[in-house]
């Protein structure tokens, strides 16, 4: 169907929607005095208005906690010299075990560091790109899945140094822990408590921290060196919206909310993008994502769409999180170490006065015994803590698009949708601020996630290697009370993860996974709240300048996220996410609206599978339309359908069997009803 909008081009979406000409791009720059024409009749300004600087970093990322994490690093380096120095140590039975569990828990907070600093960089490194002065483009940044399943190979494909060293230094900070664990040992014939060091823990230990220092050092530079582009944390839906109210960019996102996500890439990732202020000689300076010259373009061109698939598109991604094959493996980890440290209490033969369970392994060296039982086994539970870690950051980053999907036609305040953060907060914040929301899905899986962080720390006390003076032998001591908290433990966790996961409801699922910040402009492009002019002439409320909350001035308080948000939260719109009419539009596309969405057939996984099947109903038993124009087409591009598969699993909608992902552009199906 032939869109009937204006080919104007210009700055603003919203103008060409009603007909009204645009303003155009402009670069500015700070002490340009002269006025000059760049393409497309661009201009730059004669003088600049005073403007906020756009040097903003997350907290993790400033240079105090920098700086900071440096010294404290500086301090754990100290006293693993210190450590590996002495020849041994005599404390008493209770400072030992305050001793071990110290250290492991240091090594906790050592990977949980690297874990958030991996995941702000990944975070920013899109906007950071996007200030330079030479931009980047959309496959190097908002097309890319940065945020919030970090991914090697984007870093790797996009030649990101500092992502790779990032990812790299990361994963194999979860040893970190079982050599913490296995740092120390006893000696069994004592008649005083002595502890000794295992130097080949320590060396890697000292060995390990210096490259954190050095990567702590590199970041720091880096950041030095580069400003973000931003003047407040983009951590909300309404966040990213604010910097493409006004992009000329919207127009290449047209047509891409049901599109394969490589076939987005493929029509727009070499598109220039600079994230920087901009103006107009007739408009004001605005700040946000645009590209020098919009070129033209042709109509908006739509597909009719079998109102049975769109419910099955809807509903189509079900995040890597909930793989099949990652749930059955950690929920087999679970269940084996349980298992294991069940049968690690049955075998054993003795028990000492104090109550621990010890037993003397036959051919088996202290130090294989502290590698096995500290390192390997430790940081197999870490493994399980990063697991829960990514399922409760998948949950908190997915609770806005839950509550806008819900089954209630009154939908959900600004409050509970584009504003939500749970995603930048620490998380006995975020754990207390869900709690007074009501989001108790949330609650549960963070909460789990901050029990699952200190399961290291039980495990490592739990199991003590002793060594023999007069031969090369050990003895193993397991503390009964921590072994009945760690068995219940991993029991409850391997019941969550069936409980959270294989029994979840659809409403957290969408089209695509929630990946990039280009698939959360895809699902706006077409919204109101993007093309939405203020018109401050007749609004009764103009003097707050509420019918435009998404356009904030680049200085003042009127430039602050606090008051974007209260303009939102004043509207009192009630948000939803489905199938709508593009405003002014006879077709429709997917994405976030504040109108009632289009009703569509119900739709239910099939639990185990992770399939989706429809209820079984005619389209006029059910009142609904046979099909739906669906905007395929913007002005520039044809995007490729979505194939009824969940991205980035295994799972196949269309003959319920499992097979292995294809990437890249596939011939669209024909059979693709279930």
């Amino acid at each position: 169907m032939a869109s009937t909008r204006s080919q104007a081009e210009g700055l603003s979406q919203g103008p060409t929607r009603t007909g009204s000409p645009a303003p155009d791009v402009s670069s500015t720059h700070e002490n340009v005095s002269r006025k000059e024409t760049t393409a497309s009749g661009l201009t730059k300004k004669s003088r600049i208005a005073e403007r906020d600087k756009l040097d903003y970093r997350p907290f993790i990322l400033s240079n105090a906690a920098l700086f900071g994490s440096l010294i404290i690093n500086c301090g754990i380096l100290a006293g693993l010299i210190v450590f590996e120095k002495r020849t041994y140590f005599v404390v008493s039975t209770p400072a030992y075990y305050a001793l071990l569990a110290s250290l492991i828990l240091i090594g906790t907070c050592t990977v949980t560091h690297l874990e958030a600093m991996l995941l702000n960089l990944f975070r920013m490194m899109p906007f950071i790109l996007c200030a330079r002065e030479q931009g980047a483009t959309m496959g190097q940044t908002i097309l890319r899945s940065y945020f919030p399943s970090p991914s090697f190979w984007d870093a790797w494909e996009t030649k990101n140094w500092l992502l790779m060293l990032a990812y790299t230094i990361y994963y194999p900070s979860y040893s970190v822990i079982g050599f913490k664990s296995a740092l120390l040992y006893e000696s069994w014939d004592d008649t005083d408590i002595r502890l000794h060091v295992n130097d080949w823990a320590c060396y890697t230990l000292i060995a390990f921290y210096s490259v954190i220092q050095l990567y702590l050092i590199i970041v720091i530079i880096y950041l030095w060196q580069h400003k973000t582009g931003v003047r407040w944390d983009p951590v909300s839906i309404a966040d990213i919206l604010v910097l493409f109210r006004h992009s000329n960019t919207l127009k290449y996102f047209e047509g891409s909310s049901i599109a394969q996500r490589q076939s987005m890439v493929k029509n727009l990732e070499k598109i220039p993008l600079h994230l920087k202020y901009w103006g107009a000689e007739d408009s004001k300076c605005w700040h946000g994502f645009g590209i020098d010259d919009a070129g033209s373009s042709d109509d908006d061109k739509t597909s009719p769409v079998p109102i049975d698939t769109l419910a099955l598109i809807r509903y189509n991604s079900a995040w890597a999180v909930a793989n099949p094959i990652s749930v059955y493996f950690h929920f087999f980890l679970a269940f084996s170490l349980m298992v294991l440290f069940t049968v690690g209490i049955s075998i054993t033969p003795s028990i000492t006065p104090d109550g621990g369970y010890c037993w003397a392994p036959q051919n088996l060296s202290r130090n294989w015994a502290n590698f096995l039982l500290d390192v390997v086994l430790t940081t197999a539970v870490s493994f399980l803590s990063d697991f829960w870690a990514a399922l409760s950051l998948f949950v908190v980053h997915t609770e806005p698009l839950a509550r806008m999907a819900r089954p209630s036609e009154s939908g959900e305040p600004a409050k509970y949708t584009l504003l939500l953060n749970y995603t930048s907060s620490f998380l006995p914040v975020r754990i207390y601020n869900a709690f007074m929301n009501k989001h108790w899905k949330l609650v549960r899986i963070m909460f789990w996630e901050l029990l699952q962080r200190l399961f290291p720390t039980l495990i490592g006390t739990s199991i003590i290697v002793y060594s023999r003076v007069n031969s090369d032998g050990c003895v193993v001591c397991f503390s009964m009370p921590l072994f009945i908290v760690v068995i219940v433990g991993l029991a409850s966790c391997a019941g969550l993860i069936f409980f959270e996961l294989l029994l979840a409801s659809v409403f957290r699922r969408t089209p695509r996974d929630y990946l990039s910040i280009a698939d959360i402009v895809s699902w706006s492009s077409t919204s109101q709240l993007l093309h939405r002019e203020a018109d401050s002439t007749n609004s009764d409320e103009s003097e707050y300048d509420i019918d435009d909350p998404l356009d904030v001035d680049v200085h003042g308080e009127k430039g602050k996220r606090w008051y974007m948000q209260s303009r939102l939260e004043l509207q009192l719109k009630q948000y939803r996410l489905g199938y709508a009419k593009v405003p002014g539009q006879e077709y429709y596309a997917f994405g976030i609206t504040d109108e009632i969405p289009e009703k569509l057939p119900e739709v239910r996984p099939t639990r185990l599978a992770r399939k989706l099947e429809l209820k079984k109903q005619t389209t006029e038993e059910s009142g609904l339309p046979e099909e739906l124009d669906i905007v395929m087409r913007n002005r520039f591009k044809t995007f490729e359908r979505l194939l009824l598969e969940s991205e980035d699993t295994t799972v196949s909608y269309d003959n319920g069997e499992i097979f292995q992902h294809q990437i890249g552009n596939e011939p669209e199906r024909t059979d693709e009803n279930p």
